[in-house]
C-alpha cells in the first residue's frame, strides 16, 4: 500500500512538472504580444484590401486584445495552481519518506519557474523545514534570512516570524526569540486557532513560557494543547517541549 502511495505521489509530481514546463507565464506573455502584433498587421492589410472602416477595424482589434488578455489571465492562473500543486506534491518526500536532501533537490528545481515573492517565500521556508528535520538549525535560520520576508504579507508573513522565533529558540538565542514574539504577539494570537500554523504558534507560546522559567504553567499549557493539536506535523515540537520539561 505504501509503495503504491509513493508511486502515485511521484506520478503526480512528474505530471505537475510537465504542466509547469508547458505553461510558462513568460512565454505566454511573449506569445500574446506577438499575436496582437501579427493580428494588427493582418487587420491593417485587410483594411486596405477590403476598405474596412477604421472604426470597425479598431473594434475588431480591441476585441482580439481583450480575448488575448482573458486567455493569458486564465492560463497564468492555471499555471499558478499547477505550481502550488507541484510544491504540495513534494511534501510527502519530507513527511513520509523523510528524505530532506531529495526534498531540497526537487524544491530547488522549481526555483527556475517563478521568481514572485510569495513563491520564493514558500520555497525558502520549505528549505528551512528540510534543515529542521535534519536538526541543522544554523542552516535552517540562514534559509529564513535569505527569504524576501520584507515583501511578504498576510499569513505567509506570520508563518515566517513564527519559524524565526522557533529556530532562535532551538539555537538558544532566547532573547531574539522573545523579542520576535513580543513584536508579533497580537498577530500570533489572532492566528493561533488556524489549522495551518495554529499548532506551531501554541507550541511557541509554551516554549516561551518554559524558557522564561515557568515550567508548571508550560506543562499545563502543553497538556491542554495535546488534546487539540496532536498532529504528526508537530512531533518535533512536542519532543522539544518534552525535553524542556524534563
Amino acid at each position: 500500500m505504501n509503495k503504491n502511495k509513493e508511486a502515485d505521489q511521484n506520478n503526480n509530481s512528474v505530471k505537475q512538472k510537465k504542466e509547469l514546463n508547458i505553461i510558462n507565464p513568460g512565454m505566454l506573455k511573449f506569445y500574446g504580444l506577438a499575436a496582437v502584433l501579427v493580428f494588427t498587421i493582418v487587420i491593417s492589410i485587410l483594411q486596405k484590401q477590403f476598405n474596412i472602416p477604421n472604426s470597425i477595424a479598431k473594434i475588431i482589434l480591441l476585441i482580439f486584445i481583450i480575448l488575448t488578455a482573458i486567455f493569458y489571465v486564465y492560463m497564468k492562473n492555471k499555471w499558478m495552481r499547477a505550481y502550488m500543486m507541484a510544491i504540495d506534491s513534494l511534501q510527502p518526500i519530507l513527511t513520509y519518506q523523510k528524505n530532506p536532501p531529495l526534498y531540497r533537490q526537487e524544491l530547488m528545481s522549481l526555483l527556475q519557474f517563478q521568481k514572485a515573492v510569495p513563491f520564493q517565500m514558500m520555497l525558502q521556508m520549505g528549505l528551512y523545514a528540510s534543515y529542521c528535520m535534519e536538526e541543522n538549525w544554523e542552516q535552517a535560520k540562514n534559509e529564513l534570512l535569505d527569504a524576501p520576508f520584507k515583501k511578504s504579507f498576510g499569513l505567509q508573513k506570520v508563518a515566517y516570524w513564527v519559524d524565526r522565533a522557533y529556530v532562535d529558540f532551538r539555537l538558544n538565542n532566547d532573547e531574539e526569540a522573545f523579542d520576535i514574539i513580543k513584536g508579533h504577539r497580537d498577530e500570533f494570537i489572532r492566528c493561533q486557532d488556524l489549522d495551518r500554523i495554529g499548532g506551531l504558534i501554541r507550541a511557541l507560546f509554551i516554549i516561551e513560557t518554559i524558557k522564561q522559567g515557568d515550567k508548571d504553567k508550560g506543562r499545563t499549557m502543553f497538556n491542554e494543547m495535546k488534546d487539540s493539536f496532536h498532529q504528526k506535523a508537530l512531533e518535533e515540537e512536542f519532543a522539544y517541549i518534552n525535553t524542556l520539561l524534563s
